[in-house]
């Protein structure tokens, strides 16, 4: 039998490492600062992908629109089909019918959920109007999207007519300023809502500005204070164009 040999108590046992209460907060306070980086550097990674999906889509939409009009004379893709079969372009910016669409914009650009609606704030619409999945699931899709065409003609109840001085702007795409936008996020605000790429359904507030697609094939993002109104009722906004 092996004696049971008791610890010499004049031997000093090397403590196990443990973190002490400063260097508990040091570390802490390292993983705080790391966090109060990395989010808004992520959120602003966020920001900058979203615009650049837009800004393809809408890129899209502008070469989809002048290669129609190449291939009818001139003529402006229409946003409206009358019950008698013909077509209109008269009503609000940010209305493209599905019959409208398969008959115009569908050849060029395929489905419309993935080519009409801005992927920003809009997108995130707890109504669905704007919300492409939602739409896409829909048994009747919306006419309504959230990107503005700039076809220039008269809109309908839901906004006032388009300025008298735009109203022919687009008459011919195929002779229009190079430097003016075709097509652009959804920009709109009244007293009670407002809606911008930025700024969605859920998300009201003052606009920042929007991406907007140019007959010369040009996209780029536009601040508020280079946007004005585009309908006379002050709803609608769109680039300020140079028509000198």
């Amino acid at each position: 039998m092996r004696p049971h040999l008791a610890p010499d108590p004049t031997k000093r046992l090397s403590p196990q490492h443990a973190f002490t209460l400063i260097e508990l907060l040091s570390v802490l306070a390292i993983i705080s600062i790391l966090i109060a980086i990395t989010i808004p550097a992520i959120h602003s990674y966020r920001v900058s992908a979203t615009k650049s999906k837009c800004a393809s889509n809408l890129r899209q939409l502008a070469f989809a629109t002048q290669t129609y009009a190449n291939d009818h004379k001139g003529k402006a893709p229409y946003p409206r089909v009358l019950n008698d079969g013909s077509p209109s372009y008269a009503h609000a910016p940010h209305y493209y019918q599905v019959a409208a669409y398969n008959e115009t914009l569908a050849p060029y650009l395929g489905n419309r959920f993935d080519s009409m609606y801005c992927p920003g704030a809009l997108s995130d619409d707890p109504q669905g109007t704007y919300d492409p999945e939602a739409q896409r699931a829909s048994a009747e899709p919306n006419d309504f999207v959230s990107y503005q065409y700039f076809q220039g003609s008269s809109s309908g109840a839901p906004s006032g007519n388009v300025k008298e001085e735009y109203s022919d702007l687009f008459s011919n795409i195929l002779d229009a300023p190079g430097h003016c936008a075709m097509w652009g996020c959804l920009t709109y605000t009244t007293g009670s809502r407002t809606f911008g790429h930025m700024e969605g359904r859920s998300t009201s507030g003052t606009i920042e500005g929007m991406n907007a697609a140019f007959v010369d094939g040009s996209v780029r993002w536009v601040p508020f204070d280079q946007l004005e109104p585009y309908t006379n009722d002050g709803a609608y906004y769109w680039p300020k164009p140079i028509t000198n």
